[in-house]
């Protein structure tokens, strides 16, 4: 049977393998707290039927790492609940329902205990049917960074059950991968002044890869002392492409300090099957010390392994394989591509709506006059005034008037997207850039770097970095769908991604865009006064093939909610559901195609979120994206 055939059921497969009745336990190498985290875990389910608060898991956790007994945990559970009677078979029975064992196996396993608690501990160790302790602990999600809010082995715990998960995929293909698979084949670059120990941790977890099919090419020179180890996969490079690897080659590049996941090779070597004609794989990392614990997550960045087809029909598009399979004992950093030519940048109208609020007014506008004087093109500043009665705001704005801004007066409803509207017409610059009048600026590159950014002829509209006043990230980019969910991206996981980047959308609080493109496109739609404005915008732009473009390098202050209300108060709701229906005619099915919630969205980060938590409920989109072998890239 060939490659193809034998894929034939691969979907079906993979989702029977989700729904396995017996799903292998959660594989925690030299990982102990996630064990007991687990098991925990899986006690309050059974005794109390809750879980269990963060307090109570560290208390509990920290009595086991203490020499405190599960059995003895499961018998102070038990006193505390109100089901364990004189009848102690009884209470036995109960519990063996709740973990979803065969009743006709009870007696067997009853009879192997020495007591109701040793019972329930043992019950405790294995997982439940349709166990899931990520969504028990984390119903909202994992966050990597946080250990004061929840667990602190939240990311160790949810890195553990994608490894479970790609074992069992392992398992289940592992055959198809001996038939087919292709062989990979790794370079170390050696460096006389490298570390041994790092270079052991590297080939050490080369040599434990569950997929046999590899071979290392050491290139350069070995520290003084350090010898290989005697494989004979591992050979100099000169000993490269042997002819009869005649299933496919996959070639990457290995450094000291890269430690490979035991099911990485085999689970990119599943992708090539999958996706033939692919040219790439690309994968994520995070780092990991020398005791073997897990952290920062780093997710669709060019860091991770790459493996590339040595194939010349390799034509199709590089895809992204959003698993850890790559963990890092030396941080590196990616190095930032930016386009960035200041010797030509066209002139600029900053385009402001405002009302009333003088202090807010004059703080933007004020702060924006100290930082664009460095700028090179000619800039104006177009003030729309939605009928402003306060005496100070109006003194203010016939002061700015004299000073040379354009001042126009549009009283009447709120309607933002008609008030940038009429503002555009007023203004002569090449490129408008929309501004809310709670933004201030504080640095002097932050309009040289959102025009040159926006200036590029595919980019449709950019958007800059917008912070609260403590500091924190108010917006880095809008995650849109699936359905009209939308959230400004505050980076939680990714901070490390490179300056420019593609996003779905940018806040109108401050969105550039060239006018002919501002023109084309009709401007903001005006039935939509309050909310959806800037993003429907942003959905048209692309629709016509143009990029959306965060600049994180143009960095501002924004007051959020300075001048209205929230979306969700009561006297917003109506409007809210207008916008809403609109928005839903207009791109309902574009919404409604997303297997990552947003295409520029890691599939595992939550959008609701803002991309600071990681979903709890892993296996199934991980699933998903095995069967697709991986998901084509996009930024």
């Amino acid at each position: 049977m060939g490659a193809e055939a034998a894929f034939g059921s691969f979907r079906i497969a993979l989702d029977i393998g989700s729904n396995d009745p017996a799903p292998a336990p959660i594989e925690v190498a030299r990982d102990v707290d996630c064990c007991r985290l687990a098991e925990v875990a899986r006690l309050y389910r059974l005794v109390l039927q809750t879980a269990p608060d963060c307090p109570g898991l560290r208390h509990h956790v920290d009595l086991l790492a203490k020499g405190s007994t599960l059995a003895e945990l499961a018998s102070s559970l038990m006193a505390v609940s109100g089901d364990v009677r004189d009848d102690r078979q009884t209470a036995a029975r109960l519990f063996w329902a709740r973990a979803g064992g065969n009743p006709a196996a009870f007696a067997a396993a009853w009879r192997r205990a020495s007591g109701l608690a040793d019972f329930v501990a043992e019950l405790a160790r294995r997982p439940l049917a349709r166990d899931n302790i990520l969504r028990a602990l984390f119903p909202f999600g994992v966050d990597p960074h946080d250990d004061d809010a929840g667990p602190a082995w939240g990311y160790r715990l949810w890195a553990a059950e994608i490894d479970a998960v790609l074992a069992r995929v392992s398992r289940r293909f592992a055959r198809l991968l001996r038939a087919f698979g292709a062989c990979v084949v790794l370079t170390l670059d050696l460096d006389p002044d490298a570390d041994p120990l790092l270079l052991d941790a590297t080939v050490s977890a080369l040599r434990e890869q569950r997929y046999r099919r590899w071979r290392l090419l050491l290139h350069g020179q070995a520290p003084a002392g350090w010898v290989a180890p005697a494989d004979p996969r591992i050979v100099r490079d000169e000993a490269a492409d042997r002819p009869r690897w005649r299933r496919g080659v996959l070639r990457g590049v290995l450094r000291p300090g890269e430690i490979l996941s035991p099911h990485a090779l085999g689970t990119i070597a599943l992708a090539a099957l999958r996706r033939p004609r692919t040219a790439a794989w690309r994968t994520d990392e995070d780092r990991i010390d020398p005791a073997g614990v897990r952290s920062e997550p780093m997710l669709h960045r060019s860091a991770g392994l790459v493996l590339r087809r040595d194939r010349e029909d390799a034509t199709g598009r590089e895809r992204h394989l959003p698993l850890v399979l790559l963990h890092r004992r030396v941080p590196v950093r990616p190095p930032s591509t930016i386009v960035d030519d200041r010797a030509v940048l066209p002139s600029v109208s900053l385009v402001i709506a405002t009302r009333d609020r003088p202090g807010l007014l004059q703080r933007c506008v004020d702060s924006i006059r100290r930082t664009i004087a460095s700028y090179p093109g000619a800039v104006e500043i177009v003030l729309v005034d939605n009928g402003t009665e306060d005496a100070g705001a109006l003194d203010l704005l016939e002061r700015y008037r004299g000073e040379g801004c354009v001042v126009k007066r549009r009283p009447g409803a709120f309607n933002w997207s008609a008030l940038c509207n009429s503002g555009a017409e007023s203004a002569h610059g090449e490129v408008l850039v929309f501004l809310n009048n709670d933004v201030e600026c504080f640095r002097d590159d932050w309009l040289d770097r959102l025009v040159c950014a926006v200036q590029q002829e595919n980019v449709g509209a950019a958007g800059a970095k917008l912070l609260f006043a403590d500091g924190r990230i108010q917006h880095n980019g809008v995650l849109i769908g699936p359905g009209t969910v939308a959230a400004h991206r505050v980076d939680g996981v990714a901070e490390a991604e490179p300056v420019r980047r593609s996003v779905s959308a940018v806040t109108g609080a401050c969105l550039a865009v060239r006018r002919t493109v501002f023109v084309r496109q009709g401007g903001f739609d005006e039935s939509l006064p309050v909310t959806w404005n800037d993003l429907d915008f942003c959905l048209r732009l692309r629709r016509g093939k143009l990029d959306i473009v965060l600049a994180a390098d143009s960095v501002l202050r924004h007051d959020e909610m300075g001048t209205r209300t929230p979306d969700h108060a009561p006297e917003n709701v109506a409007q809210l559901a207008s916008s809403l229906r609109i928005i839903r005619r207009k791109h309902g099915r574009g919404l409604r195609r997303s297997l990552c919630r947003d295409r520029f969205l890691h599939p595992f980060l939550l959008a609701e979120s803002g991309a600071t938590r990681l979903d709890s409920d892993v296996a199934p989109r991980l699933l998903v994206v095995l069967a697709m072998g991986g998901l084509t890239l996009t930024s």
